[in-house]
């Protein structure tokens, strides 16, 4: 058995120091300037680092914002095991709009990512091993989203998961742009409709 290399150790854990320092900073700057002014060089500053040193660790802004989009889709799945976990002994209807309830709370909370995340989800540029890790990341969120009904048909299931997350996220949007109050719904409605159109199906 090989002994480890102290060396490369102390190597790795300063590569991931700096990695997650200039990802830390990414966010700062996407809270304080949005989207336009999420680029290298300002990250870069934020960081205290130079801007070629960014690209060290990151070949774009847009492999960053789909690393800042990945950690919130795992922070996601988390929510969504803590949020169902003490409801196992629910129905699973119940479960799903409880679910369906915190993913909206999630998204809510951080409406400005909205845009970043579909940005991130679209870009068919991303290094092939990003998109692969982001589009894990999102399976992952789908599926704590979908843990009430993982016994059902799988193919049923997975479109129950899915039209679920979109009513969630069509509901964010629209709240994030002001517009449900004009049309008259609220964001409540919208989930128990969804909810309830599971629910006959089941």
């Amino acid at each position: 058995m090989t002994s480890p290399d102290p060396k490369s150790e102390r190597l790795q854990a300063t590569h991931d120091f700096k990695r997650k320092a200039i990802l830390k900073a990414a966010r700062a700057v996407f809270a304080r300037e949005g989207k336009p002014g999420l680029t290298i060089r300002a990250v870069a500053a934020e960081a205290g680092y130079a801007a070629g040193a960014v690209y060290s660790y990151f070949s774009s802004k847009d492999e960053i914002a789909a690393q800042l989009i990945a950690e919130d889709l795992s922070l996601l799945a988390k929510r969504l095991k803590d949020a169902d976990a003490p409801m196992t002994n629910v129905d699973a209807a119940r479960r799903l709009g409880h679910l369906a309830a915190e993913t909206f709370r999630a998204l809510s909370s951080q409406s400005d990512l909205l845009m970043l995340a579909g940005a991130a989800l679209s870009n068919d540029a991303l290094p092939h091993d990003v998109d692969r890790m982001l589009n894990g990341r999102l399976i992952a969120a789908l599926m704590a989203l979908g843990g009430p009904i993982k016994d059902r048909d799988s193919e049923e299931a997975r479109l129950s998961t899915l039209a679920t997350a979109a009513v969630v996220l069509g509901a964010a949007m629209l709240e994030r742009a002001g517009r449900l109050d004009i049309l008259g719904v609220t964001s409540d409605e919208l989930l128990t409709h969804a909810v309830e159109r599971f629910s006959k199906s089941a």
